[in-house]
Order: C-alpha cells, then structure tokens, then sequence
C-alpha cells in the first residue's frame, strides 16, 4: 500500500557531506577488508602476546589445509580475522611500548583521570601499541574501565565470597553436630559407597538422618494414600500383612533432632548474612560513587533531552541555546558535541535489513571465486547464477508454492522492494525525538541539570511557571534534562517509543514468564508424580532450556531505550525463574518426611547435585566456550567473505544480567537451605570464588565489546534482590527448625488399651516398597505409639506464618521444649527480616515512583571534577548506530564529526568510513535531511587519534 507524501518544512538545512560522491567506492570495503600490509607489523603484533587461539591456528593452518580451506582463496585471510578478534572484539590496553611522548601523554592524562597504570585503548586502535590485558595480573581497580557496573559486579562477588566463607564458618558448630553420634547415632555407618567421596563428605556433613526406629502408628491406615503419593514414602511405612496394606501399621521415625544450641548458631549466621548484605548495599553505594569519579566519562559531561521541539533540527541552534543561556560560575558554558537523533526507526530497520541481504548476495557471489562490487549488485547476481544448471522439474513441482530461482535472484528482488520502502519512508516527514548536548566541563553538566530538572508532575502539567523565560528554549519550551546513560548502552531504535508503552510490554512479559513458569512447575510435579525421578529430572533439563530463551525473546522485544534497563528487566525475570527452578521447586517435588531421609530423594542430596553443577558444569562451559571455538576454528576458516569471516571472530555476548543471576541464585540456594545443608555457606563461598576468576577470564579472553553498564542492576539488587533474598532465608530457617524431625509422626499422649493389646508383643512387618524386605518389631507397654501428623508448616490448609509453636495444628503438636524456645526466636526473626526487606522495598518504591513525580530529583554524586572533557581519553560521543555488525553500522550524518569522538576504529577503512554508514546505502537518500545528526566543536585536538599530538606533551606536567 503506498503510503501518502507528507510536507518537509521546517527541517533546517544541513551541509551536505563533502565525500558522499565517494561513498559508493567507500562502500566497496564493506565486502573485502583484506589489507596489503603484514598484519604483524600493522598492529605490531609479537608472537608471545597473541592469544592461544590464535597461535594453535596458525599451527594448524600451516600443517593441515583441512583446517583452513580458505588458503585457496586470495581474498581471505584467517589470520587478519583472529587479529581482528583480538584488537577489536578483545579489551585492550595502551602499552608503555610506544614512543615517549606517547608515554609522557598517556601518563599525565591517566593521572588527571585518577586511574592506575592501565589505560583502556579503544576498539581496533591501531595508532598506537597497544596489548592485550594479563588474566592473573590486571587488578580488580583496573576492571571498572569496562564500566561502572562491570566494576561493581567484581566488587560485589569479592564481598559475596567473604560473606559466604564467614558464614560457614559461624555455621561450623552446627556442621560438626549433623557429623556426631550426638545428632544421629549411626553417624558412622552412611552408605554412600555408589557415590564419590565428595558427595559422601558433604551429606555426611548435613541434617542427613539415617538414625531410625519402626514405630507403631494408630491412624496410619487411614492416611495411607500419603505414604503412597512418593517413591520414598513407601519405604518408611510396613504392615503385618505382606499382601496388603491391612494389618497394624508401622512407620520410620526419625531419632535425630536438633537443641536450643543448634538454633542460636543457625540465628547468629542469619543476623550476621543480613547486617553483612545491609553493610555491603551501604557500602556499595559508596563504592559506585568512588569508581565514578575515578572513572570520567561521557555521560558525566552531557545532558539528554527528552522532549525537544519537533522542528529542531540544527545542532547549532542547541549549542547557541545551552552555550548562552547556562554559565559555570559566570563562564560561559562551552558545548563541544551536540546529536540531534530523529525518529526515524523504521527507516534504519529497513535499512539493516537491506545491507543484510547486500551481504548475503556478497557470499554467494564470492564463494564462486567472483570479486564482489556493491555498485553494480545486478551484474554481480547475474554473473553469480550464469553458471547454475537448470532448476529440475522435480523441484519446479515442490516450489510451485513459492519460488524455485537462484537464492541471489531472491535476495536482489528482496533488495529492490526494501529500496522502494525506503523511499516511502523517506517521504514521511521525521521530528526531533532526542538531542545530547555535551560540555566541556563537568561543572557546566550539573549546572544545567540543577537549573532544568523538573519532577514528573511539573512534566506532565507542562508548568513553565518554575522556569525562567530565559532558561526556555526559543523562549517557550521548557525542556525535561535529564542525565543519559553511556553512549555504548543507548539503543536508539527504541528512543522513539513511550514509557507507557514500554510499561505495558514490561507487564506482559512478565505475566507471560510467570504462566511459563507456573506451567513449567506443573509439568515437573506431574513428572515427579506420575513418572519417576529420571522423568522429573529430564523435564526440569527441559525447562531450563526452554524458559531463559521466552525470557530473553520477550525482553528483546520491550522497549528498553539503554542497554542497562533491558539488563534490568533481564535479570527480574530470569532470577526469578532460576530461584523457583534451582531451589522452590526441589522443596516442591521433595515430600516433608524424605527432607532428611537417608535415601536418594532426600534434600541434601539433591542439593549438593545443584552445587556440583554450579562449581563444576557451568564454569566449565564458560571456560571452554564451546560456540566460540567451532565459530574461530571451524566456521570462521569456511566463510566466503572477509567479512563473513570476521563476524565469527566478534566475541560472546557479554550480559551482566546473567552474570549478577548467578550471584543471587547461588545465595538464594544457600539461604533457602541452610536448615539441612549448613555447609553449603562453603560451597556458595568456593563457587562464588570460581565465578570471580572464571568471570574474568571469559572478559579479557572470550568476550566481545562490552557495553559500559551503568550501576541499574546494581541499585536493583540493592533495593530488591538482595533484601528479598535474605527475607526467604528467615522464612525458610524458621520453618526448617519449626519441621523438625520431619517425620510426620505425633506421640499419642494416653492411647487406649486396646490399642497398646494389639501392638505389644513381637511383629514381623513387610515393608510396601519392597514386600521381600522384612524385619521383626518388638513393642512393650513402655514403647509409645504414634499417629499422622502433618509437620509440613508451610503447605497447611491455613497460614502458619510465623513458624512458632502457637501455630502447630491443635492436638497435633509435636516439638519439644527445646525446639518451642528456638522456633519461637527464629518465628518473630523471621517478621522483624521480612519487615526490614519490606522497608527497602517501599522506600526504593517511593523514591522511584512518588518522590520523583512529587519533587526534582536531581542530585549531584560526588565532587565535580576539573578535567576536560577533551582532555579525557575516553571522550566519546552520542552517535546514533546499529551494533550486532562487525563495526557498528552508523546511522547518522557524521561529516561535522571529529574522528576522536568515535569509540572504534577500522583498521583496513579510512574515516568517516562511509562504507559502515547507512545513510550512503541508496545514494539518493544521504541528502535528504532524513537521517540523525551530530556536530562537534572540539579544537583541543587532545585524543589520542594522532600520535603526533602527544609529542607536544608538557613536560613540566
């Protein structure tokens, strides 16, 4: 359907690019980056300072051709592809190496900066030396140059492990006892001959209860179809009939049982883990504050406008606006960069989609030895399929509902319809929906926030009221300036859309995970029901696969306008699945009365399966990056193209969601049970310990570019994670004691004497699991008798919050003086912890919600700092691109763009590389005032783009 022309006016008139006439040839590189020069001296690469990989590749390039059939074509190289994975995708850092005014440069900058000795180079840099950072010798101060939220992860994990580790060692009194006689008679005898020694050592060491005693039960035969419900049921009930389940009934009881002492131990780990967590959110909020100002960058220096004039188009006007309206301490207010985004989405959209076919068309052409020009796309097709034989009948006939042809006679008439969508929506008259302005002093930042900032009610009213006419743009617009989030983290194809709408992807894609998740946990129990554990098992493997890929594919699709809230959302949603996955439903499938069992389906065990594959499997996985490996070694050398080639050698994804999910959900599995599994403070601190170092690794090593994540999932574990956490570790110490000794069995207080005549004397009984295993029972008149009652304080028909004495179902009680004394301390424990996490949740609540709607909420952080903005080393701009390329694919005018403000570089192109710019895809398009903007007035000329800058270096500085 054509769309309707709409008017252009009032877009102001932009120059026109001085090398578009060249962007056609430019272009040209986009599909052969292959470079005449020796890679080695061309970044000055030395054999010992290349990555493993890379070494073992040349090895087997040289030996065996199998491994590298792209030898045989001139217009690929392997080895440019691995360089580019480690100049490009891999974090550097400027090497001392370089001349002394380089030195002398790096060295006073780093100062001003308030850094250490290393100094992150950007990607591809290419100027000057640069090295790759050492896993074991860069410094955990040195990881924050990745961001202020990759540096609070690190902190964060560190603190975590010393949390853990101390403890466990607070909880050892309480691991020694489930060891001793004390606890469980037959201590010494576990049988756990079908496991390894680990996993003997550490049930040994936990609430594991082999210490068991055949007792009469009264009213068992009427709750029988208890019993019945679980495998492990069946072992721990018998009756004198092995044919049926008449007879008297006998059932296991539990000799173990837990004192007063052992409940002050397991509540002074629980007082400690929560002030620990509350100390460490204090002290993090400091930290983040110290990592910021020891870190400049450019969201320190620049504003967002979120609601500009639709007609205002010229970065000039901005500049002229902010430059004379706002003073720093009487001093006019120097603007050195200003981006004018436009809300042009589906245009770009059409356009990735375009160069994606473009570069699909360039495989097949080269994969047939044809040089590939992207001027000319229908000779290249058409000299791509002269040489293909006939299309069969037989295949005719399958395709006669679609289209038999050659698969670049398809991707060129694709081409050509996204041509003439592109041109429809070129036509459509496009409005400001965002400008950056960036200043060259901190101090002019902040007071223009000061001075602008509104609250969300003042916003939603439009009061200009509060705004000085002076301070209104054109005199009439008051503007909401807010401070943006790192140029690396915008996603600006969603800067168009509203909060409201994103709002309302938010809650339903979190009503879709938690159906998913719900329906996930009927399909475990009803595996564990009907089925068996292997059954249970599979479907829980299943789900794991299954759920993070919803979360993931619906979160992709929220509206998130910086990479740190699509992190955020992430990280609700998968630990959330991942704490009812890993630890709810374990507790679920598990009955009440196998929580301590000796057998396979006791809690203990099943949790120390969960540690193994934590310690074990997954760092594992991440360490050998398995994908990573097939696409360098075994994809990469098959690619047609350079390009092609290139794009295996990017790197994983780098998300912090995940990351940070791991720290919670390992917590959370600790906390959830710690009653049973007291150790388990040491496997979270060991685990916890491995990530720290697997984490690192995999970021100088296995990772791509990682965006600078600012601290939002931070401040979101702070306010909601971690309190929340701590919360169900109370709950659950408090039930855990509460439930002791998970038996189900009451001690009949005054049974009658019929009832003792039927029992006294010797019996022998069949146990159900098995009606061959037979034993003989002894009862006396001194023996007690016992009837069903339920101990499962969680799953009764009314709320038994909190887990104290009072709520023990009347007649039915069956904790003794000791156990009433410590679960009446833990019960209102429990209510004081849910009372402190429930505090933090309504004052981040309020903060986010009320208070920021109610008043102006702008506050600065710290202490301004006296450094340029052109003098930083990192003083990149906000510069509207599409990343997921092999550079990221710029979608705005960049011809008033200085070189410096550009965070990558491509070593086998010159700048402005017109070849990554959208904008010159269909030449007709690039001088229409269609596109984003940014200028920039930066005549420091202090970057370290030109090397020969440094040399005039001050040396008194």
């Amino acid at each position: 359907m054509q769309e309707e022309d709409t008017n252009e006016e009032g877009v102001v008139s932009l120059p026109n690019d001085p090398n578009a006439a060249e962007a056609s040839n430019e272009f040209v590189n986009e599909f052969s980056l292959s470079t005449e020069e020796n890679l080695d001296e061309y970044y000055k690469d030395e054999v010992k300072e290349m990555t493993r990989g890379r070494r073992i590749a040349r090895h087997m390039s040289k030996r065996y051709a199998c491994y590298d059939p792209s030898r045989k074509k001139e217009h690929l190289k392997l080895d440019e592809a691995w360089a580019h994975f480690e100049h490009s995708a891999l974090p550097r850092y400027i090497s001392n190496d370089n001349n002394d005014g380089i030195v002398a440069r790096v060295s006073l900058l780093a100062r001003k900066n308030n850094k250490d000795k290393l100094v992150k180079a950007e990607e591809g840099e290419r100027e000057v030396k640069t090295k790759l950072y050492s896993v074991c010798s860069t410094p955990e101060r040195e990881l924050s140059d990745f961001g202020l939220g990759v540096g609070i992860y690190f902190w964060t994990l560190r603190i975590t492990v010393v949390i853990c580790l101390i403890a466990g060692c607070i909880s050892i009194p309480n691991i020694m006892y489930f060891h001793s006689e004390e606890y469980d008679g037959n201590a010494g005898n576990y049988d756990g001959t079908d496991h390894s020694w680990l996993f003997n050592f550490a049930v040994s060491y936990s609430a594991v209860c082999t210490d068991t005693t055949w007792v009469p039960c009264v009213d068992c035969g009427e709750n029988v179809s208890y019993w019945d419900s679980f495998t492990g049921g069946l072992f721990r009930y018998a009756t004198t009939s092995a044919v049926n389940s008449e007879g008297l009934f006998f059932v296991k009881r539990n000799n173990c049982s837990v004192g007063y002492k052992q409940g002050l131990y397991a509540f002074s780990t629980l007082v400690f883990v929560v002030l620990s967590i509350i100390i460490m959110n204090l002290v993090s909020r400091r930290r983040e504050v110290q990592l910021d100002e020891s870190q400049q960058t450019t969201s320190d220096y620049s504003v967002q406008v979120s609601d500009p004039p639709k007609d205002a188009f010229d970065p000039e006007e901005w500049k002229a606006f902010f430059s004379q309206q706002f003073d720093d301490e009487h001093e006019a207010a120097e603007v050195v960069a200003v981006t004018v985004a436009l809300n042009n989405e589906r245009l770009i959209r059409t356009l990735v989609k375009r160069r994606q076919l473009i570069q699909n068309i360039a495989a097949l052409v080269e994969s047939k030895n044809i040089p590939f020009d992207p001027t000319n796309i229908d000779e290249m097709v058409e000299r791509c399929c002269a040489n293909d034989s006939p299309v069969p009948t037989w295949k005719k006939y399958l395709c006669c509902a679609g289209d038999a042809s050659s698969p670049a006679r398809k991707y060129l008439q694709k081409v050509r319809k996204l041509d003439e969508k592109a041109r429809r929506l070129a036509q459509k008259k496009k409005e400001v929906s965002h400008v950056f302005v960036t200043f060259q002093t901190e101090k002019a930042q902040r007071s223009v926030l000061k001075a602008l900032s509104r609250s969300g009610f003042e916003e939603m009213c439009s009061r200009n009221r509060s705004i000085p006419e002076t301070q209104r743009f054109r005199g009439e617009h008051s503007l909401y300036v807010t401070e943006p989030k790192e140029p690396s983290t915008i996603l600006w194809h969603n800067l168009d859309n509203t909060t409201l709408l994103l709002i309302f992807q938010i809650i339903m894609a979190s009503a879709f995970v938690l159906v998913a998740i719900a329906c996930g946990c009927y399909l475990i129990m009803y595996a564990n029901e009907n089925g068996s554990v292997i059954w249970a098992t599979v479907t829980i493997t299943a789900i794991n696969q299954v759920i993070p890929r919803i979360c993931y594919f619906l979160t992709s699709h929220e509206a998130h306008k910086s990479d740190g809230a699509h992190e955020a959302s992430l990280y609700t949603k998968m630990t959330f699945f991942k704490w009812i996955n890993t630890a709810v439903i374990t507790r679920i499938i598990t009955s009440s009365i196998s929580t301590i069992d000796g057998g396979a389906e006791s809690l203990p065990h099943k949790v120390y399966a969960i540690y193994f594959s934590e310690l074990v499997i997954n760092p594992s996985l991440l360490l050998m990056d398995i994908w990573g490996q097939i696409q360098r070694h075994y994809l990469g050398p098959r690619a047609s193209t350079q390009e092609q080639m290139n794009l295996r050698f990017t790197g994983a994804d780098f998300s912090l969601a995940l990351r940070y999910k791991e720290i919670t959900k390992i917590l959370f599995l600790t906390f959830f049970y710690s009653t049973t599994f007291p150790g388990g403070f040491f496997f979270a601190a060991i685990s916890l310990f491995t990530n720290y170092f697997v984490d690192k690794y995999c970021l100088l090593r296995s990772y791509g570019s990682v965006p600078e994540f600012g601290n939002s999932i931070a401040q979101l574990s702070r306010s909601y994670i971690f309190p929340a956490a701590f919360a169900v570790y109370s709950i659950m110490l408090s039930y855990g004691y509460a439930e002791f000794p998970y038996d189900n069995l009451c001690a009949v207080g005054d049974p009658s004497t019929a009832t003792m005549e039927k029992y006294i004397g010797d019996h022998t009984i069949y146990i159900k699991g098995d009606t061959r295993m037979n034993t003989t029972v002894s009862v006396t008149e001194n023996n007690d008798v016992y009837e069903y009652c339920d101990q499962d304080m969680i799953s009764l028909d009314y709320v038994a919050f909190p887990a104290i004495p009072a709520n023990q179902r009347e007649g039915k009680e069956w904790m003794g003086e000791e156990q009433e004394r410590i679960a009446t301390l833990l019960g209102w424990t429990s209510v004081v912890v849910c009372a402190i996490a429930a505090i933090a949740f309504l004052r981040k609540f309020y903060y986010q919600t009320m208070h920021k709607f109610l008043r102006r909420t702008y506050k600065p952080v710290g202490k301004a700092s006296d450094q340029l903005f052109t003098d930083s080393l990192e003083h990149y701009g906000y510069i509207p691109s599409v990343n997921g390329h092999q550079y990221p694919l710029l979608a705005c005018n960049i011809s008033h763009l200085d070189e410096a403000f550009l965070d990558w570089s491509d070593p086998s192109s010159t700048y402005p590389y017109d070849n990554h710019n959208l904008i010159y895809d269909i030449p007709d398009l690039s001088e229409q005032q269609i596109f984003s903007v940014i200028k920039t007035w930066d005549n420091n000329n202090s970057g370290i783009k030109n090397p020969n800058t440094f040399a005039t270096a001050d040396a008194e500085e």
